[in-house]
């Protein structure tokens, strides 16, 4: 009995392998179907080149709330309530293919709408045809065939000729109630440099502050302080030219400017460039607007018979008064100087067709008064542990001494 039993099972062992197999492979040719879903999305409040071949503008979309970046999408079936400049978040319809991926989304109702008028750049290849004059002196521009902006003629013209170039352009803009609002052109390049030329490059609104410190560079230089809109934190300004282009500041005012930045892949800053002016920077000079500015003794030049020290780069001079030998001492000892001082006016100085003078008015002949040696250390651990005792100077210790 025990041996019928084994031929029975062997048996039926034999026909139901075949036909899970059967089973398998046929689950296998038909695939996996996904079923449509009642979903929400956030949707960017601005558009897009789809690719870099395509003449048309895409949504920018993400799951509701990810961390993730937006991902391009043409359609959105039955969203015809979009405009640019607002921040949506919507209820959705959507559709899968084989993959899994959406593969379509139909609008089903808005959930939210927040208005932003951040400003944005839009990268966009030219030789697609995205971008096309709407007239003859090049002022009105469509893009995309979707949304029109405007430029002056001298902003048109830089436009054009990157069109023409058959470049890649990285336009800057701002939008508010379906209305794009042209900014700048930040970069323009042949597609092969674009990435080398181009990316990383940003307007953003800086703070320079009225007074300048060493760059704790290995050559004598000073830096720019300065703090970026969206920070807390002064920083110096350590860049390979340690300036602002087409920006010379006075020691004496603070600025509020905007500028054009170029940042590494990394992420670090490369260079600035001034992109629009302060017309009335705020004035702080004298005693009551004292700062505190490091030096590096080795490289001040020697006090004159008026007790005056012309800085790094000679175009300021710093009153020691008595404390010039000190200050002597220092530099034989080649020490890192913290001082508390101020910016005194000491004459109206004459016109300029310097750019940061406005209405023609000049800007006055200062002088850096120094009133304290708050730090007198050696190079390195000495002198960063003095200055971290202070809580006036939260941008020391600078970067390191590569440049």
């Amino acid at each position: 009995m025990p041996q019928h039993r084994s031929v029975v099972t062997g048996l039926i062992s034999s026909l139901f392998i075949p036909l899970l197999l059967t089973i398998t492979l046929s689950g296998c040719e038909l695939g996996v179907s996904y079923s449509d879903q009642d979903e929400r999305i956030d949707v960017s409040y601005f558009k897009q080149q789809c690719d870099d071949a395509s003449s048309r503008l895409c949504f920018r979309v993400k799951e509701e709330g990810s961390s993730s970046d937006y991902e391009t999408f043409e359609n959105l079936n039955g969203f015809s309530s979009y405009q640019w400049g607002n921040d949506y978040t919507i209820n959705v319809e959507t559709s899968f293919d084989d993959s899994g991926d959406a593969s379509s989304y139909r609008f089903l109702s808005e959930q939210t709408v927040t208005a932003n008028t951040n400003a944005f750049s839009l990268t966009l290849y030219s030789q697609a045809g995205i971008l096309s004059a709407e007239n003859s002196d090049n002022t009105s521009w469509s893009l995309g065939g979707e949304i029109s902006f405007s430029t002056t003629a001298e902003q048109g013209s830089d436009i054009d000729r990157a069109i023409a170039a058959g470049q890649v352009l990285q336009l800057e803009f701002t939008a508010s109630d379906n209305v794009l609002t042209y900014s700048s052109l930040l970069c323009a390049a042949a597609e092969d440099d674009f990435a080398e030329n181009c990316e990383g490059i940003s307007n953003d609104d800086w703070t320079i502050r009225h007074f300048q410190s060493d760059c704790n560079y290995t050559e004598a230089r000073l830096c720019l302080v300065y703090r970026a809109d969206s920070s807390d934190d002064w920083e110096l300004l350590q860049t390979t030219s340690s300036d602002i282009s087409d920006f010379t500041p006075q020691w004496g005012q603070e600025y509020d400017i905007e500028v054009v930045k170029t940042l590494s892949a990394g992420g670090q800053l490369i260079s600035a460039r001034l992109e629009e002016n302060d017309a009335n920077p705020e004035s702080f000079t004298g005693s009551s607007n004292n700062f505190l500015f490091v030096l590096n003794a080795r490289d001040l030049a020697d006090a004159d018979s008026d007790n005056k020290i012309v800085l790094y780069d000679g175009g300021q001079t710093l009153f020691c008064d008595t404390l010039c030998d000190e200050l002597a001492e220092a530099k034989d000892d080649e020490h890192m100087l913290l001082l508390d001082g101020y910016v005194e006016v000491v004459g109206a100085g004459s016109n300029s067709d310097d750019q940061n003078s406005t209405d023609g008015q000049s800007n006055p002949e200062v002088e850096i008064i120094v009133s304290a040696i708050v730090c007198n250390e050696n190079i390195g651990s000495d002198f960063d542990d003095c200055v971290a005792d202070e809580d006036d100077i939260d941008w020391w210790p600078a970067g390191d001494s590569t440049n």
